[in-house]
């Protein structure tokens, strides 16, 4: 068990930290350990030089501390006879980054370091890090360098890496490469290379491929390579991988997702959050939510958005790209601000205007209709306009068969009757206006 009471506060001067933890572990070969570590850190961006001291922390903890991975570790060590000697007691420990960004075009660079020594070991652990990372028209590339003191043979190890990411190609869609270059001073070098992608209207499938040869330094050169893929559909994830190399060969498939149980039904969805979101819409069955890839209305009216963020103003978006010609949405927009853990119900009303059609109309002198005329039904509702050549795009249409009126000047001689007789309409069939031939009296 642990608790921790902390203060900070941002000045002129940069922002300072304080905390303490006091942190009770019972092991199972052991007395119950008790100890306190403390915590001081400091942040600060230097506005003239754009230098960003992201963190500069000095913790100390007593010998009786114990983080819970620590005490985590020590009960698997206890347990195979082997106690604290193979597992290091933190006592103190400083770490340091800075980011330092260049004019632009010019990158940015990076550094960051770390000490600690420990209650139970006379050594000191200490490594550094350096980088640069910039952009190429298209291409990302960075080199890294970094310097590690190894307490078990006494000496330092060094690592260089290089890394270039390339997009193949310039669709939104188009995989992306990234390739990693390592040597070390043991006289190791690997090459890694990995090939990403995404597929489908919402990015729903994703796909990576991997290859990798290591050789020089303690083992002996050995190659890899590998793939895996996944597919968000509206009610699960499914997963696979599989890969292979001289040592090992693996293969996995899974598959994930939730259920969520309420008083208006059942809903799947293929990710679960902590603060969640029923969509209830009727009749929009297959309408696309834009919160994340693969989320979908399923054909009861319901869908999940399971990553909310609590005590935030969160937008819930349904495109309604693929709905039948006779179902509107008199929304699309909801905004909702739920608290921590909560599972909220959102409806998204729905209206079934009729049918729409192409009317290919024609007056009695078999003349395209006045461009610009209003198409008004029996009801007085305006449903259209006569477009270019005599064409009218109507809504709302809510007999097979029916009689409209167009009219586009006062009295009798600015106006005419149409009628229209629609295809009986098909259900299954993909959302698209009937485009029919009618003449106007």
């Amino acid at each position: 068990m642990s608790a921790v009471a902390g203060v900070a506060l941002n000045t002129d001067y940069g922002a300072f930290g304080a905390d303490v933890t006091q942190a009770s572990a019972r092991l199972a070969n052991s007395v119950t350990r008790n100890g306190q570590s403390a915590r001081l850190s400091y942040s600060k961006l230097l506005t003239p030089t754009n230098t960003n001291l992201t963190l500069a922390a000095y913790r100390y903890s007593s010998s009786g501390f114990l983080s819970t991975a620590d005490a985590i570790a020590l009960m698997d060590l206890e347990s195979c006879g082997l106690g604290f000697a193979m597992n290091g007691i933190q006592r103190g420990r400083l770490q340091v980054t800075i980011n330092q960004a260049l004019p632009r075009g010019y990158g940015s660079l990076y550094l960051t370091g770390s000490t600690q020594d420990y209650w139970n070991r006379s050594d000191t652990d200490t490594q550094f890090q350096a980088g640069y990372n910039n952009s190429y028209k298209r291409m990302n590339y960075g080199v890294s360098a970094s310097r590690q003191f190894n307490i078990g043979s006494g000496k330092w190890d060094t690592r260089v890496m290089l890394t270039v990411g390339i997009p193949l190609g310039k669709n939104p869609q188009a995989p992306y490469s990234m390739t990693s270059l390592r040597h070390d001073t043991s006289g190791g070098t690997s090459l890694q290379e990995t090939v990403t992608g995404v597929l489908g209207v919402d990015n729903a499938f994703s796909y990576g491929l991997n290859a990798g040869y290591t050789t020089g330094g303690a083992s002996a050169s050995a190659g890899s390579i590998g793939a895996n893929a996944s597919y968000i559909s509206p009610v699960a994830t499914v997963t696979g991988s599989a890969s292979t190399s001289r040592n090992y060969t693996q293969a996995s498939l899974g598959i994930s997702g939730g259920i969520v149980a309420y008083a208006g039904g059942v809903a799947f969805t293929p990710t679960v959050g902590d603060t969640m979101a029923i969509v209830e819409t009727r009749d929009a069955a297959g309408a696309r939510l834009a919160n994340a890839s693969g989320l979908r209305v399923d054909p009861w009216g319901h869908a999940i958005v399971p990553t909310l963020t609590p005590f935030a103003s969160n937008q819930i978006e349904i495109d309604p790209k693929g709905l039948p010609m006779s179902v509107e949405l008199k929304s699309t927009q909801q905004h909702i601000a739920p608290t921590a853990g909560a599972i909220v119900r959102m409806k998204f009303e729905t209206d079934n205007p009729g049918r729409a059609a192409i009317l290919r109309a024609t007056g009695a002198d078999d003349m395209p209709l006045p461009f610009g005329a209003e198409v008004i039904d029996a009801g007085g509702h305006s449903v259209g306009t006569v477009a270019q050549a005599g064409r009218i795009i109507v809504r709302g249409l809510k007999t097979d068969t029916g009689q409209l009126t167009v009219s586009w000047g006062k009295g009798t001689a600015g106006m005419c009757r149409l009628d229209y007789a629609l295809p009986k309409a098909d259900p299954t069939a993909a959302a698209q206006y009937q485009i029919v031939e009618a003449g106007c009296r």
